[in-house]
């Protein structure tokens, strides 16, 4: 956790009933925040610590209500984020009032500001009837594809940003912050949905416009994600890899494509950024993903592992959800179950050096 008021950086640990601030710098003196109430982690929940900006967020499973960190290392606590539905976001109203002539199209406006707010083709609300606009002709005045009712002098104009699917931050077990986004799976939904937060705002979701779903109907289900490089995004499923492309702006210009159905990724905590790679295991071994022909992300056809691939056979492919992997000193570690162990009993190491 970076904490900007006093520029340091801590380690964070969760623990059952709180959580302890770490600095490596003056390590003997942690400092501890509690969870609110009665929140808990027991030992069966599977839990992601991640920081959004100057907040960190803790999830805690698919049956436990996040929970949120606010940034102050001497006053707050761990949260939980609000339940509530979220109602449909309210028409935004144009600054200054309008007047209409009975029958007329034309809008007149008094201390308006028509060209910085809206666009020809946008559907506005006037005297509670929607109309689209035809034309934009200064900063008070513009027209309107149909004729509208009189109107006194101190209506209110507004621009319809309306949206009727709002809903509050989703249980999870893992997540990301990208683009200043938070991207959650949606267990409750589907193996293979996520949603995103609207931008700077981590609390709210639109699950109609800003939910994805990708290759239902074939069994496979999310992992985890990977940001990547130019806006970009990896999907890595059990049984394919995806990219999103288009994540910094309005989520209507998002574009996806599949990279391929004959590499999945096996265990989300062995997923690691490295430069312009994603490295990750998957049945086949430890993949690298990268910037490739015609700098189009693609999967390379055989895994940086090939060369001990009889010992990646040993891997406990029951228990392999829980590998591990990081990057460290030049060196990709990846700790798996291999015989008959469930708990991760050995650990691959691949040099970049040599």
């Amino acid at each position: 956790f970076k904490d900007d008021s006093d520029d340091n950086e801590y380690i964070v640990l969760a623990t059952g009933s709180s959580a302890w601030f770490v600095n490596p710098n003056n390590a003997d003196n942690p400092t501890k925040i509690l969870y609110n109430g009665s929140e808990s982690i027991d030992s069966s929940d599977e839990v992601s610590l991640i920081q959004c900006l100057d907040k960190i967020v803790m999830l805690r499973g698919g049956s436990k209500t996040p929970l949120q960190f606010n940034g102050n290392l001497g006053a707050d606590t761990f949260d939980p984020v609000s339940t509530s539905a979220i109602t449909a976001d309210p028409l935004n109203d144009i600054p200054g009032t309008v007047s209409i002539s009975s029958g007329s199209a034309i809008v007149t406006g008094t201390n308006t500001f028509f060209r910085e707010e809206l666009f020809i083709g946008q559907r506005i609300q006037i005297n509670d009837e929607y109309h689209f606009i035809a034309g934009i002709t200064s900063d008070v005045d513009l027209t309107t594809e149909s004729n509208l009712a009189s109107s006194g002098a101190t209506e209110t104009l507004y621009k319809n940003i309306d949206r009727l699917s709002m809903i509050p931050m989703p249980n999870a077990s893992h997540g990301t912050f990208y683009q200043n986004r938070l991207i959650l799976p949606r267990v409750a939904t589907s193996d293979t949905e996520f949603i995103m937060s609207d931008i700077l705002d981590i609390a709210t979701y639109d699950a109609g416009l800003n939910q994805f779903k990708l290759l239902s109907g074939t069994a496979d289900s999310l992992v985890g994600f990977a940001p990547y490089q130019e806006d970009k995004m990896v999907v890595l499923m059990k049984k394919s890899l995806h990219v999103m492309n288009n994540l910094s702006g309005s989520l209507s210009d998002v574009t996806a494509y599949e990279i391929t159905r004959t590499v999945g990724c096996e265990a989300r905590k062995t997923i690691v950024n490295i430069g312009n790679r994603i490295l990750f295991l998957s049945r086949s071994g430890i993949y690298s993903l990268e910037d490739g022909f015609e700098h189009k992300l693609r999967g390379n056809s055989e895994p940086l592992s090939k060369a001990i691939d009889d010992q990646i056979q040993d891997i406990n492919w029951s228990s392999a959800s829980n590998a591990v992997g990081i990057f460290y000193n030049n060196r990709y570690y990846c700790a798996v179950p291999v015989g008959t162990s469930t708990v991760n009993n050995r650990v691959f190491v691949y040099s970049f050096l040599n």
